[in-house]
């Protein structure tokens, strides 16, 4: 494997892996801490299994799942998000996401309370469902790779997304 393959792959790959896990745990330091293993572990994966460029996204986001897992329970870490850091990261997705030089302000004022309502809704699931949201939604990974990630088969995995999709339907309708 050659140098510049790896950095290609470093390139695209770490800030995709970094919001994954950041996502997944909302400690900046930790997720850069196992960003940074998954890519010292893909250096060396890749000079023994060269095939693994063949599915090198799903590899990067499996891995880092699992070593979010073991770094969590090596060292009995627990997090926990206080209402105002929910609220916090419910707010920086709003303003990232509406363009109010384009809008008037009462379009504006109804995009953000449904906003609002969806990162609500999505902050009640499970841990598994808000990975798989976030994995199809923000990644933007297509259900092939995020069954090889979540080790699940492909059907299955889009089976579970249709339901969660319906479920959070059900408790935006309901607030």
């Amino acid at each position: 494997m050659n140098e510049t393959a790896f950095e290609e792959i470093y390139v695209r790959m770490r800030l995709k892996i970094f919001r994954y896990i950041l996502f997944r745990i909302k400690d900046r330091s930790l997720s850069e801490d196992i960003t940074s293993d998954v890519f010292v572990k893909l250096y060396k994966e890749l000079q023994s299994k060269p095939e693994i460029k063949r599915y090198v996204d799903a590899w990067c986001y499996r891995v880092s799942s699992n070593l979010l897992i073991d770094r969590l329970r090596s060292k009995g870490y627990q997090r926990t998000v206080t209402l105002s850091e929910l609220e916090a990261h419910d707010d920086s997705r709003e303003i990232e996401s509406i363009d109010e030089k384009n809008e008037d302000l009462l379009i504006s004022s109804i995009r953000e309370e449904k906003q609002r309502k969806i990162w609500q809704a999505i902050s009640t699931l499970p841990n598994e469902e808000r990975e798989l949201v976030h994995l199809r939604m923000l990644e933007e990974l297509p259900f092939h790779q995020i069954a090889v990630i979540l080790n699940k088969k492909e059907g299955a995995v889009k089976m579970r997304f249709k339901r969660i999709i319906n479920k959070l339907q059900r408790i935006i309708k309901e607030s």
